[in-house]
C-alpha cells in the first residue's frame, strides 16, 4: 500500500488518521509540525501526505 506521512500539531488527530489508515495497509509516519513534516518529506519520499493548513 501507500507510505502516508501525517502533519498534524494535534496528537488526537494523528492518532485518529492512524486508527483509519492502519488497517487498510498503509505506512504511516507522523509529524508534530511542517518542520518536522520537510525533513521527513525529503528523507523518505511518502506518496501522500495529509495535513493541517490552520
Amino acid at each position: 500500500m501507500a507510505l502516508i506521512l501525517i502533519i498534524e500539531d494535534a496528537a488526537l488527530s494523528r492518532k485518529l488518521l492512524a486508527k483509519i489508515l492502519k488497517p487498510e495497509g498503509h505506512t504511516l509516519l507522523e509529524a508534530r509540525n511542517g518542520r518536522e513534516g520537510l525533513e521527513m518529506m525529503q528523507k523518505y519520499k511518502p506518496d501522500c501526505i495529509i495535513l493541517d493548513l490552520l
